[in-house]
């Protein structure tokens, strides 16, 4: 759906090439459309699909079924139905959206209080299953303004950071 429209938009000199996806206004019409072509998910691949925009451009099987706080069959069956209609790509246990203007689009509609439940989720997810992810935690925490455990793996950083003997890194994580 998201190519059809793509393809349709002429590149901004006239040629054929069209610009980096992130270089689109993602216009109400726009975000319109692909609510309208979204319309057609069950709520749950609808909460799996919003829990794997939070997550970014691609994800893990474990990281989105811990974020949408889903049990496995749950998940499988949602991830199966965003795959099989064309939205999520797969290879093996990783997820990549489509078209990055998706991902952009459902994350522009997201609630604030969904996506701060779901960027909270996500830090947890990454806490409990990716060890040594406490940069991605500390950005996820942020965006769920849970500013204390931002802080937490911000400091973990630091100190390791400073362990290792890069002054400058530490100084940066410290500071934030």
């Amino acid at each position: 759906f998201l190519q059809e429209v793509l393809k349709a938009l002429p590149a901004p000199d006239g040629s054929a090439s069209l610009p980096g996806e992130d270089d689109l206004p993602l216009t109400e019409p726009l975000r319109r459309l692909v609510r309208l072509h979204l319309g057609s998910l069950t709520p749950l691949a609808r909460q799996v699909l919003e829990a794997g925009a939070v997550l970014g451009a691609d994800f893990a099987f474990c990281l989105v079924q811990h974020t949408a706080g889903r049990h496995a069959f749950e998940a499988v069956s949602a991830l199966e139905e965003l795959s099989g209609c064309g939205l999520l790509d797969q290879s093996g246990d990783e997820y990549r959206f489509h078209q990055g203007l998706l991902r952009r689009a459902v994350l522009l509609d997201l609630s604030y209080w969904r996506a701060r439940l779901l960027h909270e989720r996500a830090g947890r997810a990454l806490a409990r299953l990716q060890p040594g992810s406490e940069a991605d935690q500390a950005r996820h925490y942020e965006l769920a303004e849970a500013y204390f455990k931002a802080a937490a793996c911000r400091l973990f950083l630091a100190e390791t950071a400073r362990r290792l003997g890069d002054a400058e890194s530490a100084r940066l994580q410290a500071g934030r």
